[in-house]
């Protein structure tokens, strides 16, 4: 028998034996007669599931069930979200339609509620009215009306007649379609302003209007006004 030289020998006498390539040999065992099976190379492709890789996956898995955890919204279709030193724009979207109100919107803690106006500038304003030679009588410069979406900001306004022919002269406001008088300038003086100063503020269709009673014929009247506008949510 190839590789064997003595069959008297120790070693032959017990075992399993194998024959391995051009001879016999002897396969090991341990002290109870179980076959030794050394492993040198695995059978299993790169990448299977071995124990490291298994602790490994479970890491991963371990970090998003502690961050599921750490959530108040587990279990829900919403996501709560707490924003601290934000240094990004963030948009933030409702999905409720009564939420969905024009406006700056604020979340109180519980629920988004429409903000207070915000006062702001968006452009200045000026306006000049004036009527040359006007027939003799009451007549009236009436300025623009404030368009949807903004707010006005009136901060001077005034009117003069070039004679002393009108009675009197009025700075006038119409708001919500109610003639409100400002200041009056009784009697007239040629030339001298009747002026008005302050903050008065005019939302949408509200426009100024001076007037000038009884004025004489080929009369010369003006009026100025100025301040700054505002873009608004109606």
């Amino acid at each position: 028998m190839s590789g064997v030289t003595d069959p008297t020998e120790e070693y032959f006498k017990n075992g399993l034996w194998a024959w391995v390539t051009d001879q016999w040999k002897k396969l090991i065992g341990d002290a109870a007669g179980h076959l030794q099976v050394d492993v040198v190379e695995s059978g299993l492709p790169t990448g299977a599931a071995t124990s490291a890789n298994q602790t490994a996956m479970l890491t991963a898995l371990q970090l998003i069930d502690d961050l599921r955890a750490a959530l108040s919204t587990v279990a829900t279709d919403s996501l709560d979200v707490q924003l601290d030193g934000q240094t990004a724009d963030v948009e933030v979207k409702q999905t409720t339609a009564a939420d969905l109100t024009p406006g700056v919107m604020g979340w109180d803690g519980s629920a988004w509620r429409k903000l207070p106006l915000l006062w702001g500038y968006s452009d200045r304003y000026s306006e000049k009215e004036s009527e040359d030679n006007v027939a003799a009588g009451t007549h009236y410069l009436s300025f623009t009306a404030v368009p949807e979406g903004e707010v006005w900001v009136i901060t001077a306004y005034t009117a003069y007649c070039m004679t002393a022919n009108p009675s009197s002269l009025r700075l006038g406001v119409i708001q919500g379609g109610i003639e409100l008088f400002l200041a009056q300038q009784i009697p007239t003086v040629a030339g001298v302003l009747l002026p008005m100063t302050g903050q008065l503020v005019l939302r949408k269709d509200d426009y100024l209007r001076a007037g000038f009673l009884s004025c004489a014929l080929n009369d010369d009247i003006r009026a100025f006004a100025c301040g700054y506008k505002m873009k608004v949510a109606e």
